[in-house]
């Protein structure tokens, strides 16, 4: 994927900001959503209006620092992960690499490429690059993981023992998945998914679509200003103070 110049400082305030160009990841955490896009990362709250923490790179503590030295200049997904047996933290993926953090994000807690870790995702698509990834849901010893890639979607749940992970169903169309999809930009374009409170939260780059459970009930296609106008205001700055 071709990646913006990224403004930052003052420049942010003068032009677009990196979160409206593009949204790499989202992923509900700390009672609000964190963004990356590219090597930027920040929060807003959850109704999208408000800048909760302004960008700050991955090389900050608390900003995914363990994710500085492998995927410097962006993420193509972030994952909540329940414990399976371990520790709670997310899933963080670039290109055919992928890390599990802490809670923090700052330290890496096992670390593969996404055959060596999402063994069923082998001689597929999936594994040679992901447009996103989210936890779909969980109990105490499986988690059910959706996987997006060039318009496909596959269901993995994952289990503590790494040789019971399994595939569920077959790899969709996502517009078989999501039918009311149709009317947003092409879902080979997906940016980021997030799951919360029921309802879906495409990017497709600098668009979005809530999708709900009711079709009355969505939205879009947006610009990610006009679906979260927090991300108009998110200020990106290079030092971690």
């Amino acid at each position: 994927m071709t990646r913006m110049k990224q403004p930052v400082g003052s420049e942010a305030l003068q032009g677009t900001t990196p979160f409206e160009n593009l949204i790499d990841s989202s992923v509900e955490w700390g009672g609000g959503i964190w963004l990356t896009s590219g090597k930027w990362s920040a929060k807003i709250s959850k109704d999208g209006k408000t800048v909760m923490e302004h960008g700050r790179p991955f090389k900050c503590p608390g900003r995914w620092r363990a994710l500085e030295r492998k995927f410097s200049d962006h993420v193509d997904s972030i994952a909540w992960t329940p414990a399976l047996g371990k520790q709670e933290g997310f899933w963080c993926f670039s290109d055919t690499d992928c890390v599990r953090t802490d809670t923090a994000g700052d330290t890496s807690l096992e670390s593969g490429t996404l055959e060596e870790r999402w063994p069923k995702l082998k001689g597929t698509e999936f594994a040679r690059k992901i447009d996103a990834c989210v936890c779909a849901d969980y109990t105490s010893d499986s988690a059910t993981f959706y996987f997006f890639a060039k318009g496909k979607v596959i269901t993995y749940v994952r289990t503590a023992d790494p040789n019971a992970h399994r595939i569920e169903g077959k790899i969709d169309d996502v517009l078989t998945r999501y039918p009311r999809l149709n009317s947003a930009p092409a879902p080979t374009g997906i940016t980021s998914v997030l799951l919360m409170d029921k309802v879906t939260m495409f990017a497709f780059r600098n668009k979005m679509y809530k999708y709900a459970e009711r079709s009355s009930d969505d939205r879009g296609p947006l610009t990610n200003g006009e679906m979260w106008p927090a991300v108009k205001s998110i200020v990106c700055q290079e030092d971690c103070g």
